[in-house]
């Protein structure tokens, strides 16, 4: 059955199908956001409190287990809308990209299974590691893979031997930044709406990649309500909610295939811009951060995967931010630095450009450990200025 409806414009069509997958998947994952948390707290099953959590009282963790199913129904729901109206335009560019989409499904849904379980059991991380690994053997075989690095440290074709281990690399990499970013309320949600908003417009622009914008959007539209559940939300009233590895690990490889698959488009005359700048700005701020965390335990002797206080959130609350005013900072420099490469990108090249992000996150860290330290040193004195004098028997 099709619908004979007027014909409207291309970018207007296609606008339009953006608006209305966030719509669908912002709704649905706020109806269900409600029930998970009705369900948490009937079992009981929330996020253990440690001493490296920063939060307070009692919150479910098992806000992500609403994100696949809000994307998949609100991509299925929109293909089937165009179908019904006779407009096959996004079919046909999702049989153009269906091997490499049904294969992403796939790492979607076993890292979502493993998200699940981690978030209520537990899951060693060598498990992890294995499973995201599986994810990046999966999608280079479905044929997206890092070809090209168009210019980086001058290279610019990659053959398959060196392509194919850089993609699962590349694919566990941004995975765990999205995760271990996930440190303080909104802040891995900020990060990944950001660069989900910046992809779909991308992918909007670009032809025959419309599907990759849709995908990038309806992910969108799952972390608006949830967004507001983690910010917002009252733990004392039992309306807020985390994440947990189920959300951070599904956002994480969507992010994941989002980017190699920015990464892999040939520039044009009319968008002169650098894909590998265009692929990886947007997720600076919690790849640097992991980099530099994993580099700073490695100077030190400590196990790379265990849990510390290091992060940039971490140094920004030392210094006496409020955790929604660090998630702002962050926030904000993750804009900037998203916006500063792309507009640099036509006339800059990638390595002063990549030189120029490495400098500016460094002296940003180096600053905060000098206040840090200042602050540390100021408390000792204050301590010992408030002392009492010793007690002296007669």
């Amino acid at each position: 059955m099709h619908l004979n409806l007027p014909e409207v414009s291309s970018e207007l069509y296609q606008w339009s199908n953006a608006i209305l997958i966030v719509l669908i998947s912002a709704t649905l994952t706020g109806i269900i956001i409600p029930r998970i948390l009705l369900i948490s707290f009937r079992k009981r099953l929330f996020d253990p409190h440690d001493t490296r959590k920063i939060h307070k009282g009692i919150v479910p963790r098992l806000g992500g287990i609403a994100f696949k199913p809000a994307i998949f129904f609100s991509m299925l729901l929109v293909f089937g809308v165009n179908v019904l109206i006779g407009r096959q335009d996004m079919m046909q560019d999702f049989n153009r990209h269906a091997v490499e989409l049904v294969f992403m499904f796939c790492t979607m849904l076993l890292l979502y299974f493993i998200g699940i379980a981690d978030d209520l059991v537990g899951v060693r991380y060598r498990d992890k590691f294995a499973i995201q690994i599986s994810c990046g053997i999966l999608l280079v075989i479905s044929g997206i893979w890092i070809n090209n690095l168009h210019g980086l440290f001058g290279i610019y074709s990659l053959s398959p031997f060196i392509g194919y281990p850089l993609t699962i690399l590349v694919v566990v990499f941004i995975t765990n930044a999205i995760n271990l970013i996930d440190g303080i309320d909104g802040l891995a949600a900020g990060l990944s709406g950001i660069a989900l908003l910046f992809y779909g417009v991308v992918f909007m622009q670009r032809e025959q990649q419309f599907v990759y914008a849709m995908l990038a959007f309806a992910a969108l539209g799952t972390l608006i309500p949830f967004f507001y559940y983690n910010v917002f939300g009252n733990a004392e009233r039992g309306r807020k909610i985390f994440m947990g590895d189920t959300g951070s690990l599904t956002i994480g490889i969507l992010l994941s295939f989002l980017s190699i698959a920015a990464c892999t488009h040939q520039p044009t005359e009319s968008s002169r811009c650098n894909p590998f700048v265009t692929a990886f700005a947007p997720l600076i701020v919690p790849c640097f951060d992991v980099l530099r965390v994993f580099l700073h335990r490695l100077r030190n002797r400590q196990p790379l995967f265990s849990p510390d206080k290091n992060h940039i959130h971490h140094k920004l609350l030392c210094i006496g931010l409020t955790q929604r005013r660090t998630m702002v900072t962050l926030l904000s420099v993750s804009v900037f630095f998203t916006v500063l490469n792309i507009g640099c990108s036509p006339w800059a090249d990638t390595n002063l450009l990549l030189a120029a992000d490495i400098l500016l996150w460094l002296a940003a860290n180096v600053w905060l450990t000098m206040i840090m330290k200042k602050k540390s040193i100021l408390n000792k004195k204050e301590k010992q200025s408030i002392e009492p004098f010793p007690h002296y028997a007669n």
